[in-house]
């Protein structure tokens, strides 16, 4: 309809711009269609967000791909820094060991920057993180033999988000009782979270 038009007013200078407006048309859909192949590729969660936004016009792509290029930093919250040591880190998550000896007590933190509830993460993510508890519990209760796994996202005190994964026993400080605020926390010994981790690092293949 846009090249038949200008054919039937006879006019040269409308069939020019026909032309010319086709092939731009032709050009930005190809482009469209490459940002979105590139977003799909790299932006996380975006495939999510075609799935229920049929319509879709993503102006200044460029500034987006700086976006994705340079996308916001994440760090430990201070207070998980002060109380834990690092075992390593999984595809997701930082895995780090409580620093109270009472228990066998990790924790699993999602490496995503603002993350404060399981629901902040996309779904892929989410289902990421399940797997790394998965994985992580039963390392855990491989290397401990423990009676029950305790596994809670709480942080009504540290906001980012962590899950606590707690290796329990029935002879163990607190038992039955869940182990925030009973007992006093208890140093480890060096040797002992440093065979700690070795143990956890080969079970879970982090080197």
């Amino acid at each position: 309809m846009v090249l038949a038009t200008p054919f039937a007013l006879g006019s040269v200078w409308a069939i020019i711009f026909a032309i010319l407006a086709t092939g731009y048309r032709l050009l930005v859909r190809r482009r469209l269609l490459e940002e979105e192949r590139y977003l799909s590729q790299h932006l996380a969660g975006y495939d999510d967000y075609r799935q229920v936004t049929r319509y879709r016009l993503a102006p200044f792509i460029g500034r987006v791909r700086r976006m994705i290029a340079a996308p916001a930093s994440w760090s430990l919250h201070p207070q998980l820094e002060q109380d834990t040591a690092a075992v390593g880190d999984l595809p997701l998550s930082r895995l780090l060991v409580n620093n109270d000896a009472n228990y066998p007590w990790l924790l699993l933190v999602p490496r995503r920057p603002g993350a404060i509830e399981i629901i902040d993460l996309s779904e892929k993510d989410q289902s990421q993180l399940m797997i790394e508890i998965a994985h992580t519990s039963r390392a855990l209760k491989d290397i401990t033999a423990c009676h029950k796994l305790n596994v809670a996202a709480i942080g009504n005190f540290v906001p980012q988000l962590h899950v606590h994964i707690i290796a329990r026993e029935r002879d163990d400080p607190s038992w039955p009782k869940p182990v925030w605020g009973t007992v006093p926390a208890r140093t480890y010994d060096l040797a002992e979270r440093g065979g700690f981790v070795a143990a956890l690092r080969r079970e879970l293949g982090i080197k």
